[in-house]
């Protein structure tokens, strides 16, 4: 696995922000409810996300960048003393949609005062209408709509979340997203809503409901058969524990593009939870794409997760493949060369569920400046897409893309592409109908996601 010295580390991430071609959305806050409603704001552990600490005159996090230069300063929605989001009391009620610059950029999101998530959805206000839900046994079986979406007790998907209520989930499925491992380092937004671990509102009207990169893939998971949570910034994977967002009380655990270490805790966990049914969707991205310079990307989040699983062997690991290190300018040279598309079906594998679904045939899906996935065992691990026709100088075995595992009596899918999911919004309001993927009139990017948690939920 190719890990970079710190100085070249952070050169990459200063390069792939000022030059990247990558349709990466902005960034977000590094903030969330933690648990349950109410409870306050849990900081990714190391981030550099507090007034105190975005102003004291020290590299905190020692990722290279001081105080308002450092990402989680100026993203977090915890942090007044930048002056980057529409975030404080008075410019959460002054009438004004004002300038916000997280990434030292001054634009404008349109959005005045309490119709900005910044002012909406940040625990740390009270100028706005407070978030609620309908949670908890009493709550969920009095006979009343508790938070005023117009569901009543069971009706209410808030009261199908893990330990919310006695409701049954009948028919229904969790599907848990993972934002504990900084999924919105830097440029990335990887999230479904910035309210926590249960969006809000309950049930979307429109997928800008929910602030996050990911909104539109939540929403139309929340449109069908699947209940929507998030484990939220300061969490961990747990398998088997009895907590409230135990591993073992979901079906699906999606993992876009983590950015932090996931411990050998945590991938016992995992493993677990795929051995004992689970389905995992895993997303990755192209090495040297370290966002915040904390020293992890993807590929070494995830090698690691393999690794650990493996009893110290990556190429041992019970899933049958790991993320290969494939770096900027390699991923730069596949994109160019497949016109960022990829279409090469693997002949074998062109009637599985994930390509062939409830929500349409996969044929063509992005390919940006991604990730490819390296097999270390065909029998347990299936080649689904690839990024390059077969037979391509340097990838005459094929350069897989998007890959598909059973272990025991779980199951696996892996995207090597994060920004695929992009439905061109983010965490703070902005639209960039640019960054768009997730709609791609050309490319079934969203059945692809839609299909794989579907097979994934069996």
């Amino acid at each position: 696995m190719l890990v970079l010295p710190r100085p070249l580390i952070l050169a990459a991430t200063a390069l792939l922000l000022a030059c990247s071609s990558d349709p990466e959305p902005r960034p977000l806050p590094d903030a969330g409810l933690s648990g349950d409603a109410g409870a306050p704001a849990t900081a990714e552990p190391g981030a550099e996300s507090s007034d105190e600490l975005c102003s004291n005159g020290v590299d905190d996090d020692e990722s290279g960048y001081l105080d308002c230069d450092d990402f989680w300063c100026r993203d977090s929605v915890m942090v007044t003393v930048c002056d980057a989001l529409e975030n404080t009391a008075e410019l959460c009620s002054n009438g004004v949609d004002d300038v916000e610059s997280p990434l030292g950029k001054p634009r404008y999101d349109g959005l005045v005062d309490c119709a900005d998530p910044d002012c909406l959805k940040n625990p740390a206000l009270s100028v706005c209408p407070p978030l609620t839900w309908e949670l908890g046994a009493a709550n969920c079986s009095d006979g009343s709509d508790n938070d005023g979406d117009g569901l009543v007790d069971c009706a209410d998907p808030d009261c199908l979340h893990a330990g919310a209520s006695d409701c049954a989930l009948g028919s229904k499925k969790r599907v848990l997203f993972d934002d504990a491992h900084r999924q919105r380092a830097g440029s990335a937004d990887w999230i479904v809503d910035s309210a926590g671990r249960h969006p809000w509102p309950s049930v979307p009207a429109s997928e800008s409901d929910w602030s996050g990169a990911l909104s539109a893939f939540g929403k139309n998971l929340a449109e069908g058969r699947f209940v929507v949570e998030t484990l939220p910034p300061g969490s961990r994977f747990a398998f088997g524990d009895g907590s409230t967002q135990d591993l073992a009380r979901y079906s699906v655990l999606v993992v876009p593009e983590p950015s932090s270490e996931i411990t050998a805790a945590e991938a016992a966990a995992v493993l677990g939870f795929v051995r004992s049914g689970g389905g995992l969707l895993l997303i990755a991205d192209h090495a040297e794409s370290d966002r915040d310079g904390n020293g992890w990307d993807s590929v070494r989040a995830l090698n690691e997760l393999f690794r650990a699983a493996g009893d110290g062997k990556l190429e041992a690991n019970p899933f049958g493949f790991s993320v290969a290190p494939i770096g900027y300018s390699e991923s730069g040279r596949i994109e160019g060369f497949n016109g960022r598309v990829a279409s090469a079906l693997e002949s074998s594998s062109s009637e599985h569920p994930v390509l062939k679904g409830a929500h349409g045939d996969v044929t063509r899906v992005g390919m940006n400046k991604g990730g490819l996935f390296a097999i270390h065992d065909a029998a347990k691990a299936k080649v689904l897409l690839h990024a390059m026709p077969l037979g391509t100088a340097g990838y005459e075995q094929g350069s897989p893309y998007v890959v598909a595992a059973e272990v025991d009596e779980g199951r696996v899918v892996a995207i090597g592409d994060s920004s695929i999911l992009n439905d061109g919004t983010d965490s703070h309001g902005l639209t960039d109908s640019s960054l768009d993927s997730w709609h791609h009139p050309q490319q079934q990017n969203a059945a692809l996601a839609l299909n794989a948690v579907e097979w994934l939920a069996r």
